[in-house]
Protein backbone atom coordinates (compact mmCIF):
# COMPACT_ATOMS: atom_id res chain seq x y z
CA UNK A 1 0.00 0.00 0.00
CA UNK A 2 2.80 2.40 0.88
CA UNK A 3 4.42 1.97 -2.53
CA UNK A 4 1.23 2.88 -4.41
CA UNK A 5 0.60 6.51 -5.29
CA UNK A 6 -2.72 8.21 -4.66
CA UNK A 7 -3.10 8.57 -8.43
CA UNK A 8 -2.72 4.81 -8.84
CA UNK A 9 -5.29 4.08 -6.14
CA UNK A 10 -7.66 6.61 -7.72
CA UNK A 11 -7.27 4.88 -11.09
CA UNK A 12 -7.98 1.45 -9.55
CA UNK A 13 -11.07 2.66 -7.72
CA UNK A 14 -12.42 4.59 -10.71
CA UNK A 15 -11.57 2.09 -13.42
CA UNK A 16 -11.55 -1.20 -11.55
CA UNK A 17 -8.82 -3.80 -11.40
CA UNK A 18 -8.64 -4.25 -15.15
CA UNK A 19 -7.61 -0.59 -15.54
CA UNK A 20 -4.24 -1.43 -13.96
CA UNK A 21 -3.92 -4.94 -15.38
CA UNK A 22 -5.19 -6.60 -12.21
CA UNK A 23 -8.22 -8.79 -11.60
CA UNK A 24 -11.41 -7.66 -13.35
CA UNK A 25 -13.22 -8.93 -10.23
CA UNK A 26 -12.61 -5.45 -8.75
CA UNK A 27 -15.40 -3.44 -10.39
CA UNK A 28 -15.04 0.17 -11.51
CA UNK A 29 -16.66 2.70 -9.16
CA UNK A 30 -15.99 5.90 -11.10
CA UNK A 31 -19.53 6.19 -12.43
CA UNK A 32 -21.06 5.57 -8.99
CA UNK A 33 -18.82 7.29 -6.45
CA UNK A 34 -18.03 11.02 -6.88
CA UNK A 35 -14.36 11.94 -7.26
CA UNK A 36 -14.21 13.80 -3.94
CA UNK A 37 -15.51 10.72 -2.15
CA UNK A 38 -12.84 8.60 -3.82
CA UNK A 39 -10.18 11.01 -2.57
CA UNK A 40 -11.68 10.78 0.92
CA UNK A 41 -11.61 6.98 0.68
CA UNK A 42 -7.94 7.06 -0.30
CA UNK A 43 -7.19 9.34 2.66
CA UNK A 44 -9.05 6.93 4.94
CA UNK A 45 -7.15 3.94 3.57
CA UNK A 46 -3.88 5.78 4.16
CA UNK A 47 -4.92 6.48 7.77
CA UNK A 48 -5.62 2.81 8.59
CA UNK A 49 -2.97 1.02 6.52
CA UNK A 50 0.70 1.03 7.45
CA UNK A 51 2.90 2.90 4.99
CA UNK A 52 5.50 0.14 4.85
Amino acid sequence: MGSLSDAHLYKVICGGGASVEKSPAMPPWGDIVPGDDILNLIAHLRSICPSS
